[in-house]
């Protein structure tokens, strides 16, 4: 919550200095007794003492009758202080207490102020609770003057808690003291005080004085008179203010406060009469008024209005937004008067619970103070506000009103003047912060905020004759002393006596001074009158400045050319040397150097005078070889002693077998060729302790070694540790071979002159590697160095990179000594070494000494040779070729927008030019920002969108939002006043953080238990019990030095092990050990991301770091590389490499730069704690690493992979869709197998194999047929990290079950039950019988058989979705998924279980009308009468549940081995046992498992992962084509059977379908052994041999009849009844006897119906499959055998 106190920045403060502030953030009282009563007392530092005034804000968290201190000052007894108890505010003054009510709200701050005077004999406080109205409490009390002393700085401050007031339950915030000053306003300033701000923040002003055209002059930004902005008729007057008459307004710009706090202010002059009514206001209200003055903010939405009357005297009026209920502000206006007019308002903050406006209005001394209710507490500014002086709307009958001196500014700080508290003399009414003061109305004349008796010259210059205040100069002027006299003048004008003139209208014979901005004959080149010098230009400090000779120089010429004396080589008066330069040693601007002497244009030290003068030593003697040769130290000797006074003394340190200073080594001889030369440590040696060895022949690459081969044989292809002529080494520079050496193979041999590594003619090196005629070639450093060949400059021959060549080295003959061209300046000809040449030698003229002059830019003229300078803008350096546009400014300039400005727009920070601030930066300072956009918040120097934990959001809309650290012992709060997490020793409790009060060892706590206590001890509730010592149970003793759990091998016995160090992250243990050596770090990659090289340290590092200039790497073998690194944690940093061509054995160097400056948790860098020598790092600097296998893929290689795998898709779905028409035609019978053994072959793709890129993408495809297509609910409900293996990353295939075919399964139920009530509501709603019947049928399939089918289909990949959740249980996630997989399984082994009692075990288990109806489709195309057939209906699902073991299997080989044997082996006995419906179903398999295992092998291919990629790509068409046969051998197969037109295979529940009725007549009972015959014959049952007679079954067939019709009753009466009928029996009778046989005749039909809808479906069929069952049993024997024959001929 943002609260008043927090507003603006909590203040109330002394109008002209700033006062001493105690408290910036929230303290917290204790609530219990608080016995220290210096806890919060402040001495004072006092320079007045006679009057002083003390405020603050404090919340209270009760009411009660304890009396609680809320401040007080104290020298030598109570001076003044404050008490609340229950609703009461005891004022305390001496001796004195005055009682005031104070009804205040618990936990709401309120302001608290005293004030005292002890001149003046008055005493006051304040109280005021922001509420709906400005109501205060005070006590203001005369008690006389001089009632007392005044305070000393022995004076105290004394907040919450004092003399006996030791209780305090609450916070307090932003307590102030102002020394000096005392606050007397009881009506007004308080409230003005309770709002000022940190400083005044004038937004614009307006002095309606300067206008050019129609545009009126502002502060910062300009306003236009009228609407357009052009020239207008109806536009106001402008002057010395703006006069309005009817309809005519002022536009100004958007003003955009961005504070809840704002105050207008200007001078008003009316006579007008009012005709209609500018301001609608609510309905009655008849008073018309014309509108002065609105804001419009958002483009249309008034923030408010100020308004006049319609006759003098003038009512002025003032409404807030659309309230319509403007409030008179008194006294009244006298017409045509100038009136002087201040309103300010202040937003107090909703959460305080308050939605007001508090604003003041000032008129000529009267002051009033309102408050606004309805206003909003924001509103939306945008660039579209506007404040509006007039109104299109305003109509006077007569008279004008004007306006002069507008100020719009943020913050409410109106502060009026009353008895004689007056900061500034003659100030009425000032506008004030902490330090400023500003007054904004006088008794005698305003300037620029101060009363002054007279205008003083300036900006404001002269005295306005209508205002008593200084009016702005004219526009063209910048300062003046009246209305027509200038004495200084703005940018583009120049001073023209008193006049301010534009340059091309300063009078004839005058210049326009661009450095003095006047009007001036000096410059023009011409010496005339007291002119000294006239160089022709207006650069000062040149040598002739403003037409004066500068000191040290000396003029001659017209125009004059002006020279410094010193640097001229002739001795003037006053130089001691002048050797043509300013500055050379021993002769310093014309002034000898001690220790030198100069003769001619040379100065020499006096080297020998024993005065070490800018020498390294001087013995005073010209010995050589003594130690001190020429004034140089010599090799292996020390000089001490030497001063400018003294001479030095030098000894001999090399060689004298000690290890000196300045040394590398010292051996004691002279023998410079033993390793240790001049005490220097020779290249190739080591020395240790003065001994040396030589590294070269040790085997090892030491530094500057090219090779070196274990020996110290010449000539063997590494000698003395270089490379020899015509050899070549291997990667480790150990073994070298002799090679062909050729020329421009870029080795050197001994017959080579030089070799460049080409064959090029002309280039120095010939194509016969000789060094060529006019060239010379050097050697590099090494001999596999290429040769640097040059011309010969002074040969006389001119090469290509020759400008010339003279045959001499001579200067000054047109060729210089380096074969450049020489040119001569000022002969109108730019030459190839000039910057430009305008054809003079005249200095300062845009073109000096053929260099373009600072503030000119030089062209060639277009066709010409001669070059065209132009001036530069003002404060260019140099611009483009026009002149125009300004390239670089000069030093305290800066570039924006090709102009140069003293200072950057907002949002831009000053350098050479003009750079962008950080993002949502308003204000910066060399990149730092230091005021955020209001949509961010400043932090350390940024702008963030957030504040990060520790911080809270402060809104500041003056000074920008900041993040505000949470106030101690807070460590992370919501606010200032909610807690979320408290230091050490606190605990949560309210909100807030109090003292933990449990043990006195708890050092943290929560609101129960103690979390953390001081080593030694562990937390037991709110206990802290000592640590018994047990060496080895991780909980760290006082008697024990470490106990790390035995888990580090630093900690043993409990004692730290030598070399090592321990530290405690939890004060009860266990400890951490680490080694006391540099953080190792380790390279390495993994097997899933080829394009990625891992960085592993030993131990965690301190943070996360940025690589880009720590980390170098280096891959010499790639050309074209890119890489970016990433820190993923404290220990691994990843490296994500871009190639551009295949990388495979090749090796990158990563150079660390500044190992020092990486360090882990412990402190140690990759250097060590001081540069350790052990560390390879600080030895090396670098690690070689392999980079891993990446096979890089062209676009069109990427595109023909594409296209590959579409068209296994398109044959995917031609198979498919051969497989659909089979189906539909026949039936099924192992039809949808092509689902299934496609499934088998994606199963390569999870095989740690590794594929080229065509396959990659096939196997893709194929895994469609794992319905992988399936959007998973899970997946898209949960965010959860998946689970892998590592073959299983690269094809993201989750090993959580839920996450793949688990979650796809159970997604899939979703869908279906959706789709099946979307069916269902479909069937109620369509009544066209084609499309019902279809939606009928889905109906039925969707009953059971449609899950049934795709578990079946997704058996396998549930299988091994299942096994691998098994193997990942790291999370909770992953418990549940464990869970959930085992209990599918266990539903799986319950439903075998099942389905073996209830099918396996059952010989007549065709006869189950459940099994045909509900699972047809695991028994598709097996002849389940034979046991045989229906125990392999369990073969395809064991051996699914094997594959999914088949990724535990050891290796690649063994898994794809095993998945071919499975696939093949168990169709060769079914030859003999025959388990399918028909042989071809028998010969399709097994030819689609010939055709499976082919693929498995193929992928043996690729079983060596090194490969290189076109033998990767060669293996993939092999496999390729095996999976396309095997998608085509299917679909020819469906298409042969189709036209074939084999009978059903499942033939049994074709056998459901009742082909015909029999026919009964209606109501006719069937006899119970009644077995419908066929062909007219009721022949006998017949049961096939082998097979068991099927159950007796018979029933009551009831014939389904229609509802019969009247006549249909009568006709099938009895015979009795037709007797009767012939009888003509009496017709009463006998209409009686038909209605009594109709009524049984309905009664039976009713009876009948009921039973046939309940028997009727489950009867007929069962009748109807026995019967058919019992005589074809052995007809569909003889139609296989004799399709079979028919089919294979």
């Amino acid at each position: 919550m943002i609260t008043l106190f927090l507003l603006l920045v909590l203040t109330r403060t002394q109008p002209c200095s700033a006062p001493q502030s105690f408290i910036t953030s929230t303290i917290i009282g204790v609530c219990s007794p608080d016995n220290s009563v210096d806890t919060y007392s402040y001495p004072l530092t006092i320079s007045n003492g006679n009057e002083f005034t003390v405020s603050g804000w404090f919340q209270l968290d009760n009411k009660g009758t304890d009396k609680q201190g809320l401040l007080s000052v104290q020298q030598n007894g109570m001076r003044i202080g404050l008490v609340v108890h229950d609703e009461i505010i005891d004022f305390l003054y001496e001796s004195s207490t005055v009682s005031k009510p104070f009804v205040y709200t618990v936990k709401r701050w309120f302001l608290a102020a005293t004030t005292l005077s002890y001149s003046t004999g008055y005493v006051n406080f304040y109280v005021w609770l922001p509420m709906n109205d400005l109501r205060i409490t005070q006590a203001p009390t005369m008690v006389g003057v001089n009632f007392n002393t005044p305070i000393t700085s022995d004076a105290k401050l004394n907040i919450m808690y004092f003399n006996t007031y030791s209780i305090y339950c609450g916070r307090a915030n932003n307590v102030l003291f102002y020394d000096g000053y005392y606050e007397n306003d009881n009506n007004y300033n308080w409230l003005n005080l309770a709002f000022l701000g940190n400083s005044i923040e004038n937004i614009y002003h307006y002095n309606f004085e300067d206008q050019i055209g129609q545009k009126v002059k502002g502060s910062q930004n300009n306003g236009y008179l009228g609407l357009t902005r052009g020239v207008d008729s109806n536009d106001p007057t402008p002057g010395q203010y703006i006069q309005l008459s009817s309809f005519q307004y002022v536009t100004l710009p958007s003003a955009l406060l961005e504070s809840t706090h704002q105050s207008i202010s200007f001078w008003y002059w009316s006579n007008i009469v009012v005709n209609a009514d500018a301001f609608v206001e609510p309905v009655g209200d008849t008073t018309k008024e014309a509108i002065i003055l609105r804001r419009v903010y958002g483009g249309s939405q008034d923030q408010f209005q100020i308004l006049s009357t319609e006759t003098a005297p003038y009512t002025i009026k003032l409404n807030y937004g659309t309230v319509k209920s403007p409030i008179s502000i008194t006294p009244t206006v006298v017409g045509s008067t100038w009136t002087y007019i201040s309103i300010a308002s202040a937003y107090v903050d909703a959460n305080l619970g308050v939605s007001k406006i508090y604003f003041s209005a000032y008129i000529n001394g009267a002051i009033q103070t309102h408050t606004q209710t309805t206003l909003a507490i924001k509103y939306d500014e945008s660039i579209n506000d506007a404040i509006f002086v007039g109104d299109l709307k305003n109509s006077f009958t007569s008279g004008t009103m004007r306006l002069a001196h507008l100020d719009i500014r943020s913050a409410y700080v109106n502060y009026y003047s009353a008895g004689s508290v007056k900061c500034k003399s003659n100030c009425l009414h000032s506008i004030n912060s902490y330090t400023q003061q500003q007054c904004y109305k006088c008794t005698n004349f305003l300037q620029d905020g101060s009363c002054v008796a007279s205008c003083a010259a300036g900006p404001t210059g002269y005295q306005s004759v209508i205002l008593p205040l200084c009016r702005s100069c004219i526009y063209q002027c910048n300062e003046c002393s009246s209305a027509a006299t200038c004495t200084s003048c703005n940018n583009g004008y120049y001073l023209q006596t008193t006049n301010c003139v534009l340059a091309s209208n300063c009078n004839v014979g005058y210049l326009a001074d661009p450095v003095s901005k006047t009007c001036t004959q000096c410059g023009d080149g011409v010496l005339q009158g007291a002119e000294q010098c006239d160089d022709g230009n207006f650069i000062n400090d040149d040598g002739c400045t403003n037409c004066n000779i500068d000191s040290d120089y000396s003029c001659s010429g017209t125009p004059s050319n002006c020279k410094l004396k010193c640097g001229n080589s002739v001795l003037d008066a006053g130089e001691q040397c002048d050797i043509g330069q300013l500055y050379i040693n021993g002769c310093i601007n014309c002034q000898l150097e001690d220790g030198y002497y100069c003769t001619g244009t040379t100065c020499k030290l006096l080297c020998g005078d024993g005065k070490r003068v800018n020498e390294d030593c001087d013995d005073n003697n010209s010995v050589s070889n003594d130690g001190c040769s020429q004034c140089k130290v010599d090799f292996g000797y020390i000089c001490n002693g030497g001063s400018t006074t003294n001479k030095d003394t030098c000894s001999k340190q090399c060689p004298n077998g000690q290890l000196d200073q300045t040394e590398q080594c010292d051996d004691n001889n002279t023998n410079n060729n033993d390793g240790c030369g001049y005490c220097r440590i020779q290249l190739g040696y080591q020395c240790t302790n003065n001994v040396c060895i030589n590294l070269c022949g040790n085997g090892l690459i030491d530094d500057l070694e090219q090779c070196d081969d274990n020996n110290s044989l010449l000539g063997d292809g590494c000698s003395y540790c270089l490379i020899d002529y015509g050899y070549k080494c291997d990667e480790t520079l150990t073994q070298c071979d002799s090679i062909t050496v050729t020329c421009g193979d870029s080795y050197k041999s001994s017959s080579e002159q030089c070799e460049d590594g080409n064959l090029d003619i002309g280039d120095g090196c010939s194509e016969i590697c000789q060094i060529e005629t006019g060239y010379y070639c050097i050697q590099g450093l090494y001999r596999y160095s290429l040769s640097i060949c040059q011309p010969i400059c002074g040969d006389g021959i001119k090469k290509d990179s020759e400008e010339c060549d003279d045959g001499n080295l001579i200067d000054g003959d047109g060729c210089s000594r380096i074969c450049k061209i020489e040119t001569n300046c000022g002969n109108a000809i730019r030459e190839s070494n000039e910057f430009c040449d305008d054809g003079n030698e005249i200095d300062m003229d845009g073109c000096t000494y053929c260099i373009p002059d600072p503030g000119y830019s030089c062209n060639l003229i277009e066709g010409g040779t001669v070059d065209k300078c132009n001036k530069c803008p003002n404060n260019c350096d140099s611009c483009t070729s026009d002149g125009q546009q300004c390239l670089y400014c000069f030093n305290g300039y800066s570039l924006y927008n090709y102009e140069c400005y003293s200072q950057c727009p907002q949002g831009f920070y000053q350098n050479d030019i003009c750079l962008a601030c950080p993002d949502n930066c308003l204000e910066c300072y060399a990149n730092v920002c230091t005021q955020c956009s209001m949509s961010t918040y400043l932090f350390k120097e940024q702008c963030i969108l957030q504040c990060t934990d520790g911080y809270f959001e402060q809104q500041n809309g003056v000074l920008g939002n900041s993040c505000i650290k949470c106030y101690a012992p807070c460590n992370i709060c919501q606010n200032e006043v909610i807690c979320d997490e408290c230091d050490d020793g606190y605990r949560i409790e309210d909100d807030q953080c109090v003292p933990c009060n449990f043990d006195k060892n708890c050092i943290r706590c929560d609101v129960d238990d103690c979390l953390e206590c001081q080593v030694g001890y562990q937390p037991d509730g709110q206990d802290c019990v000592k640590i018994e010592p047990d060496c080895g149970d991780g909980l760290h003793a006082l008697s024990e030095q470490c106990d790390d759990a035995d888990t580090s091998g630093g900690c043993v016995n409990c004692k730290i092990k030598s070399g090592y160090n321990c530290i405690l992250e939890q004060n009860e243990g266990p400890d951490i050990c680490y080694e006391l050596k540099p953080v190792q770090v380790l390279a390495f990659i993994d097997e899933i991301h080829f394009d990625k090289l891992y960085l592993e340290f030993n131990r965690p590092l301190s943070q996360i770091y940025n690589y880009t200039e720590l980390l170098l790497i280096n891959i010499p073998d790639l050309p074209d590389y890119q890489y970016e690194i990433k820190q993923l944690d404290m220990f691994i940093i990843e490296i994500t490499f871009t190639y551009y061509e295949t990388v495979q054995n090749i090796f990158a160097s990563l150079n660390f730069t500044q190992p020092n400056n990486i360090e882990d948790k412990f402190g140690w860098s990759l250097v060590g704690l001081a540069n350790d020598s052990d560390s390879k790092i600080a030895k090396f600097g670098l690690i070689k690493t392999k980079l891993n296998y990446y096979i890089y893929y062209t676009d069109d290689e990427i595109y023909f992979s594409d296209t590959l795998s579409y068209i296994t898709l398109s044959f995917l779905i031609l198979s498919l869709i051969s497989a659909f028409i089979y189906s539909y035609k026949i039936g099924s019978g192992q039809v949808w197998q092509i689902i299934q053994s496609l499934q088998l072959i994606s199963l390569l793709r999870l095989i740690k194999l590794r594929y080229s890129l065509h396959i990659d993408k096939v196997l893709d495809v194929l895994n469609y047929c794992n319905f992988s297509f399936i959007p998973n609910l899970f997946i898209l409900m949960f965010d959860v990290p998946k689970q892998n293996t590592i073959k299983f990353q690269i094809e993201d295939y989750p090993s959580q079950f839920l996450l793949n075919a688990g979650g796809r399964y159970i997604s899939f139920v979703v869908y279906a039950l959706i789709l099946w009530v979307i069916i269902k509501i479909l069937i109620k709603l369509i009544h066209w019988e084609p499309i019902l019947n279809r939606l009928e049928d889905i109906d039925e399939y969707m009953k059971f058989q449609a899950f049934i089918r795709m578990f079946e289909m997704m058996f396998l990949d549930l299988m091994v979705s299942s096994i691998q959740t098994f193997q990942t249980y790291y999370t909770i996630f992953d418990i549940i998924n464990i869970v959930i997989a085992a209990i599918f399984i266990i539903l799986f082994i319950i439903t075998f279980v099942l389905a073996y009692k209830f099918i396996l075990r059952h010989n007549d288990a065709y006869t189950f009308e459940w099994l045909h109806i509900y699972l047809s489709c695991l028994y598709d195309g097996y002849e389940i009468r034979t046991r045989l057939g229906r125990l392999f209906i369990y073969v395809p699902y064991i051996r699914k549940l094997i594959y999914a073991f088949l990724f535990l299997l050891p290796s690649e080989f063994i898994q794809i081995i095993t998945l071919s044997i499975l696939r093949i082996i168990i169709y060769f006995p079914l030859y003999k046992y025959n388990p399918f419906v028909s042989r071809i179903i028998l010969y399709r398999q097994t030819l689609q498992a010939i055709f499976d295992t082919v693929c498995f092998i193929s992928g043996l291919l690729y079983l060596n992962i090194d490969d290189t990629k076109q033998i990767k790509v060669s293996n993939g068409w092999y496999m390729l084509m095996a999976i396309l046969i095997t998608i085509i051998n299917y679909t020819l197969w469906n298409i042969v059977l189709i036209f074939v037109k084999v009978k059903s295979p499942n033939y049994l529940l074709d056998d459901f379908e009742i082909e015909e009725e029999p026919k009964f007549k209606n109501n006719q009972i069937v006899p119970m052994d009644y077995i419908p015959p066929e062909d007219g014959q009721n022949n006998p049952q017949i049961v096939p041999e082998g097979y068991e007679k099927p159950p007796d079954v018979g029933i009551a067939q009831i014939v389904p009849e229609k509802q019969p019709k009247e006549q249909d009753i009568i006709s099938v009466s009895s015979n009795n009844g037709q007797e009767r009928n012939n009888n003509k029996q009496d017709p009463i009778e006998e209409k009686k006897r038909l209605d009594e046989e109709k009524k049984r005749l309905d009664e039976e039909k009713k009876r009948l119906e009921e039973e046939q809808r309940l028997k009727e479906k489950e009867e007929r069929k069962k009748t109807y499959l026995e019967r058919k069952t019992t005589q074809k049993l052995k007809q569909q024997e003889e139609e296989k055998d004799d399709l079979v024959d028919d089919f294979f001929g």
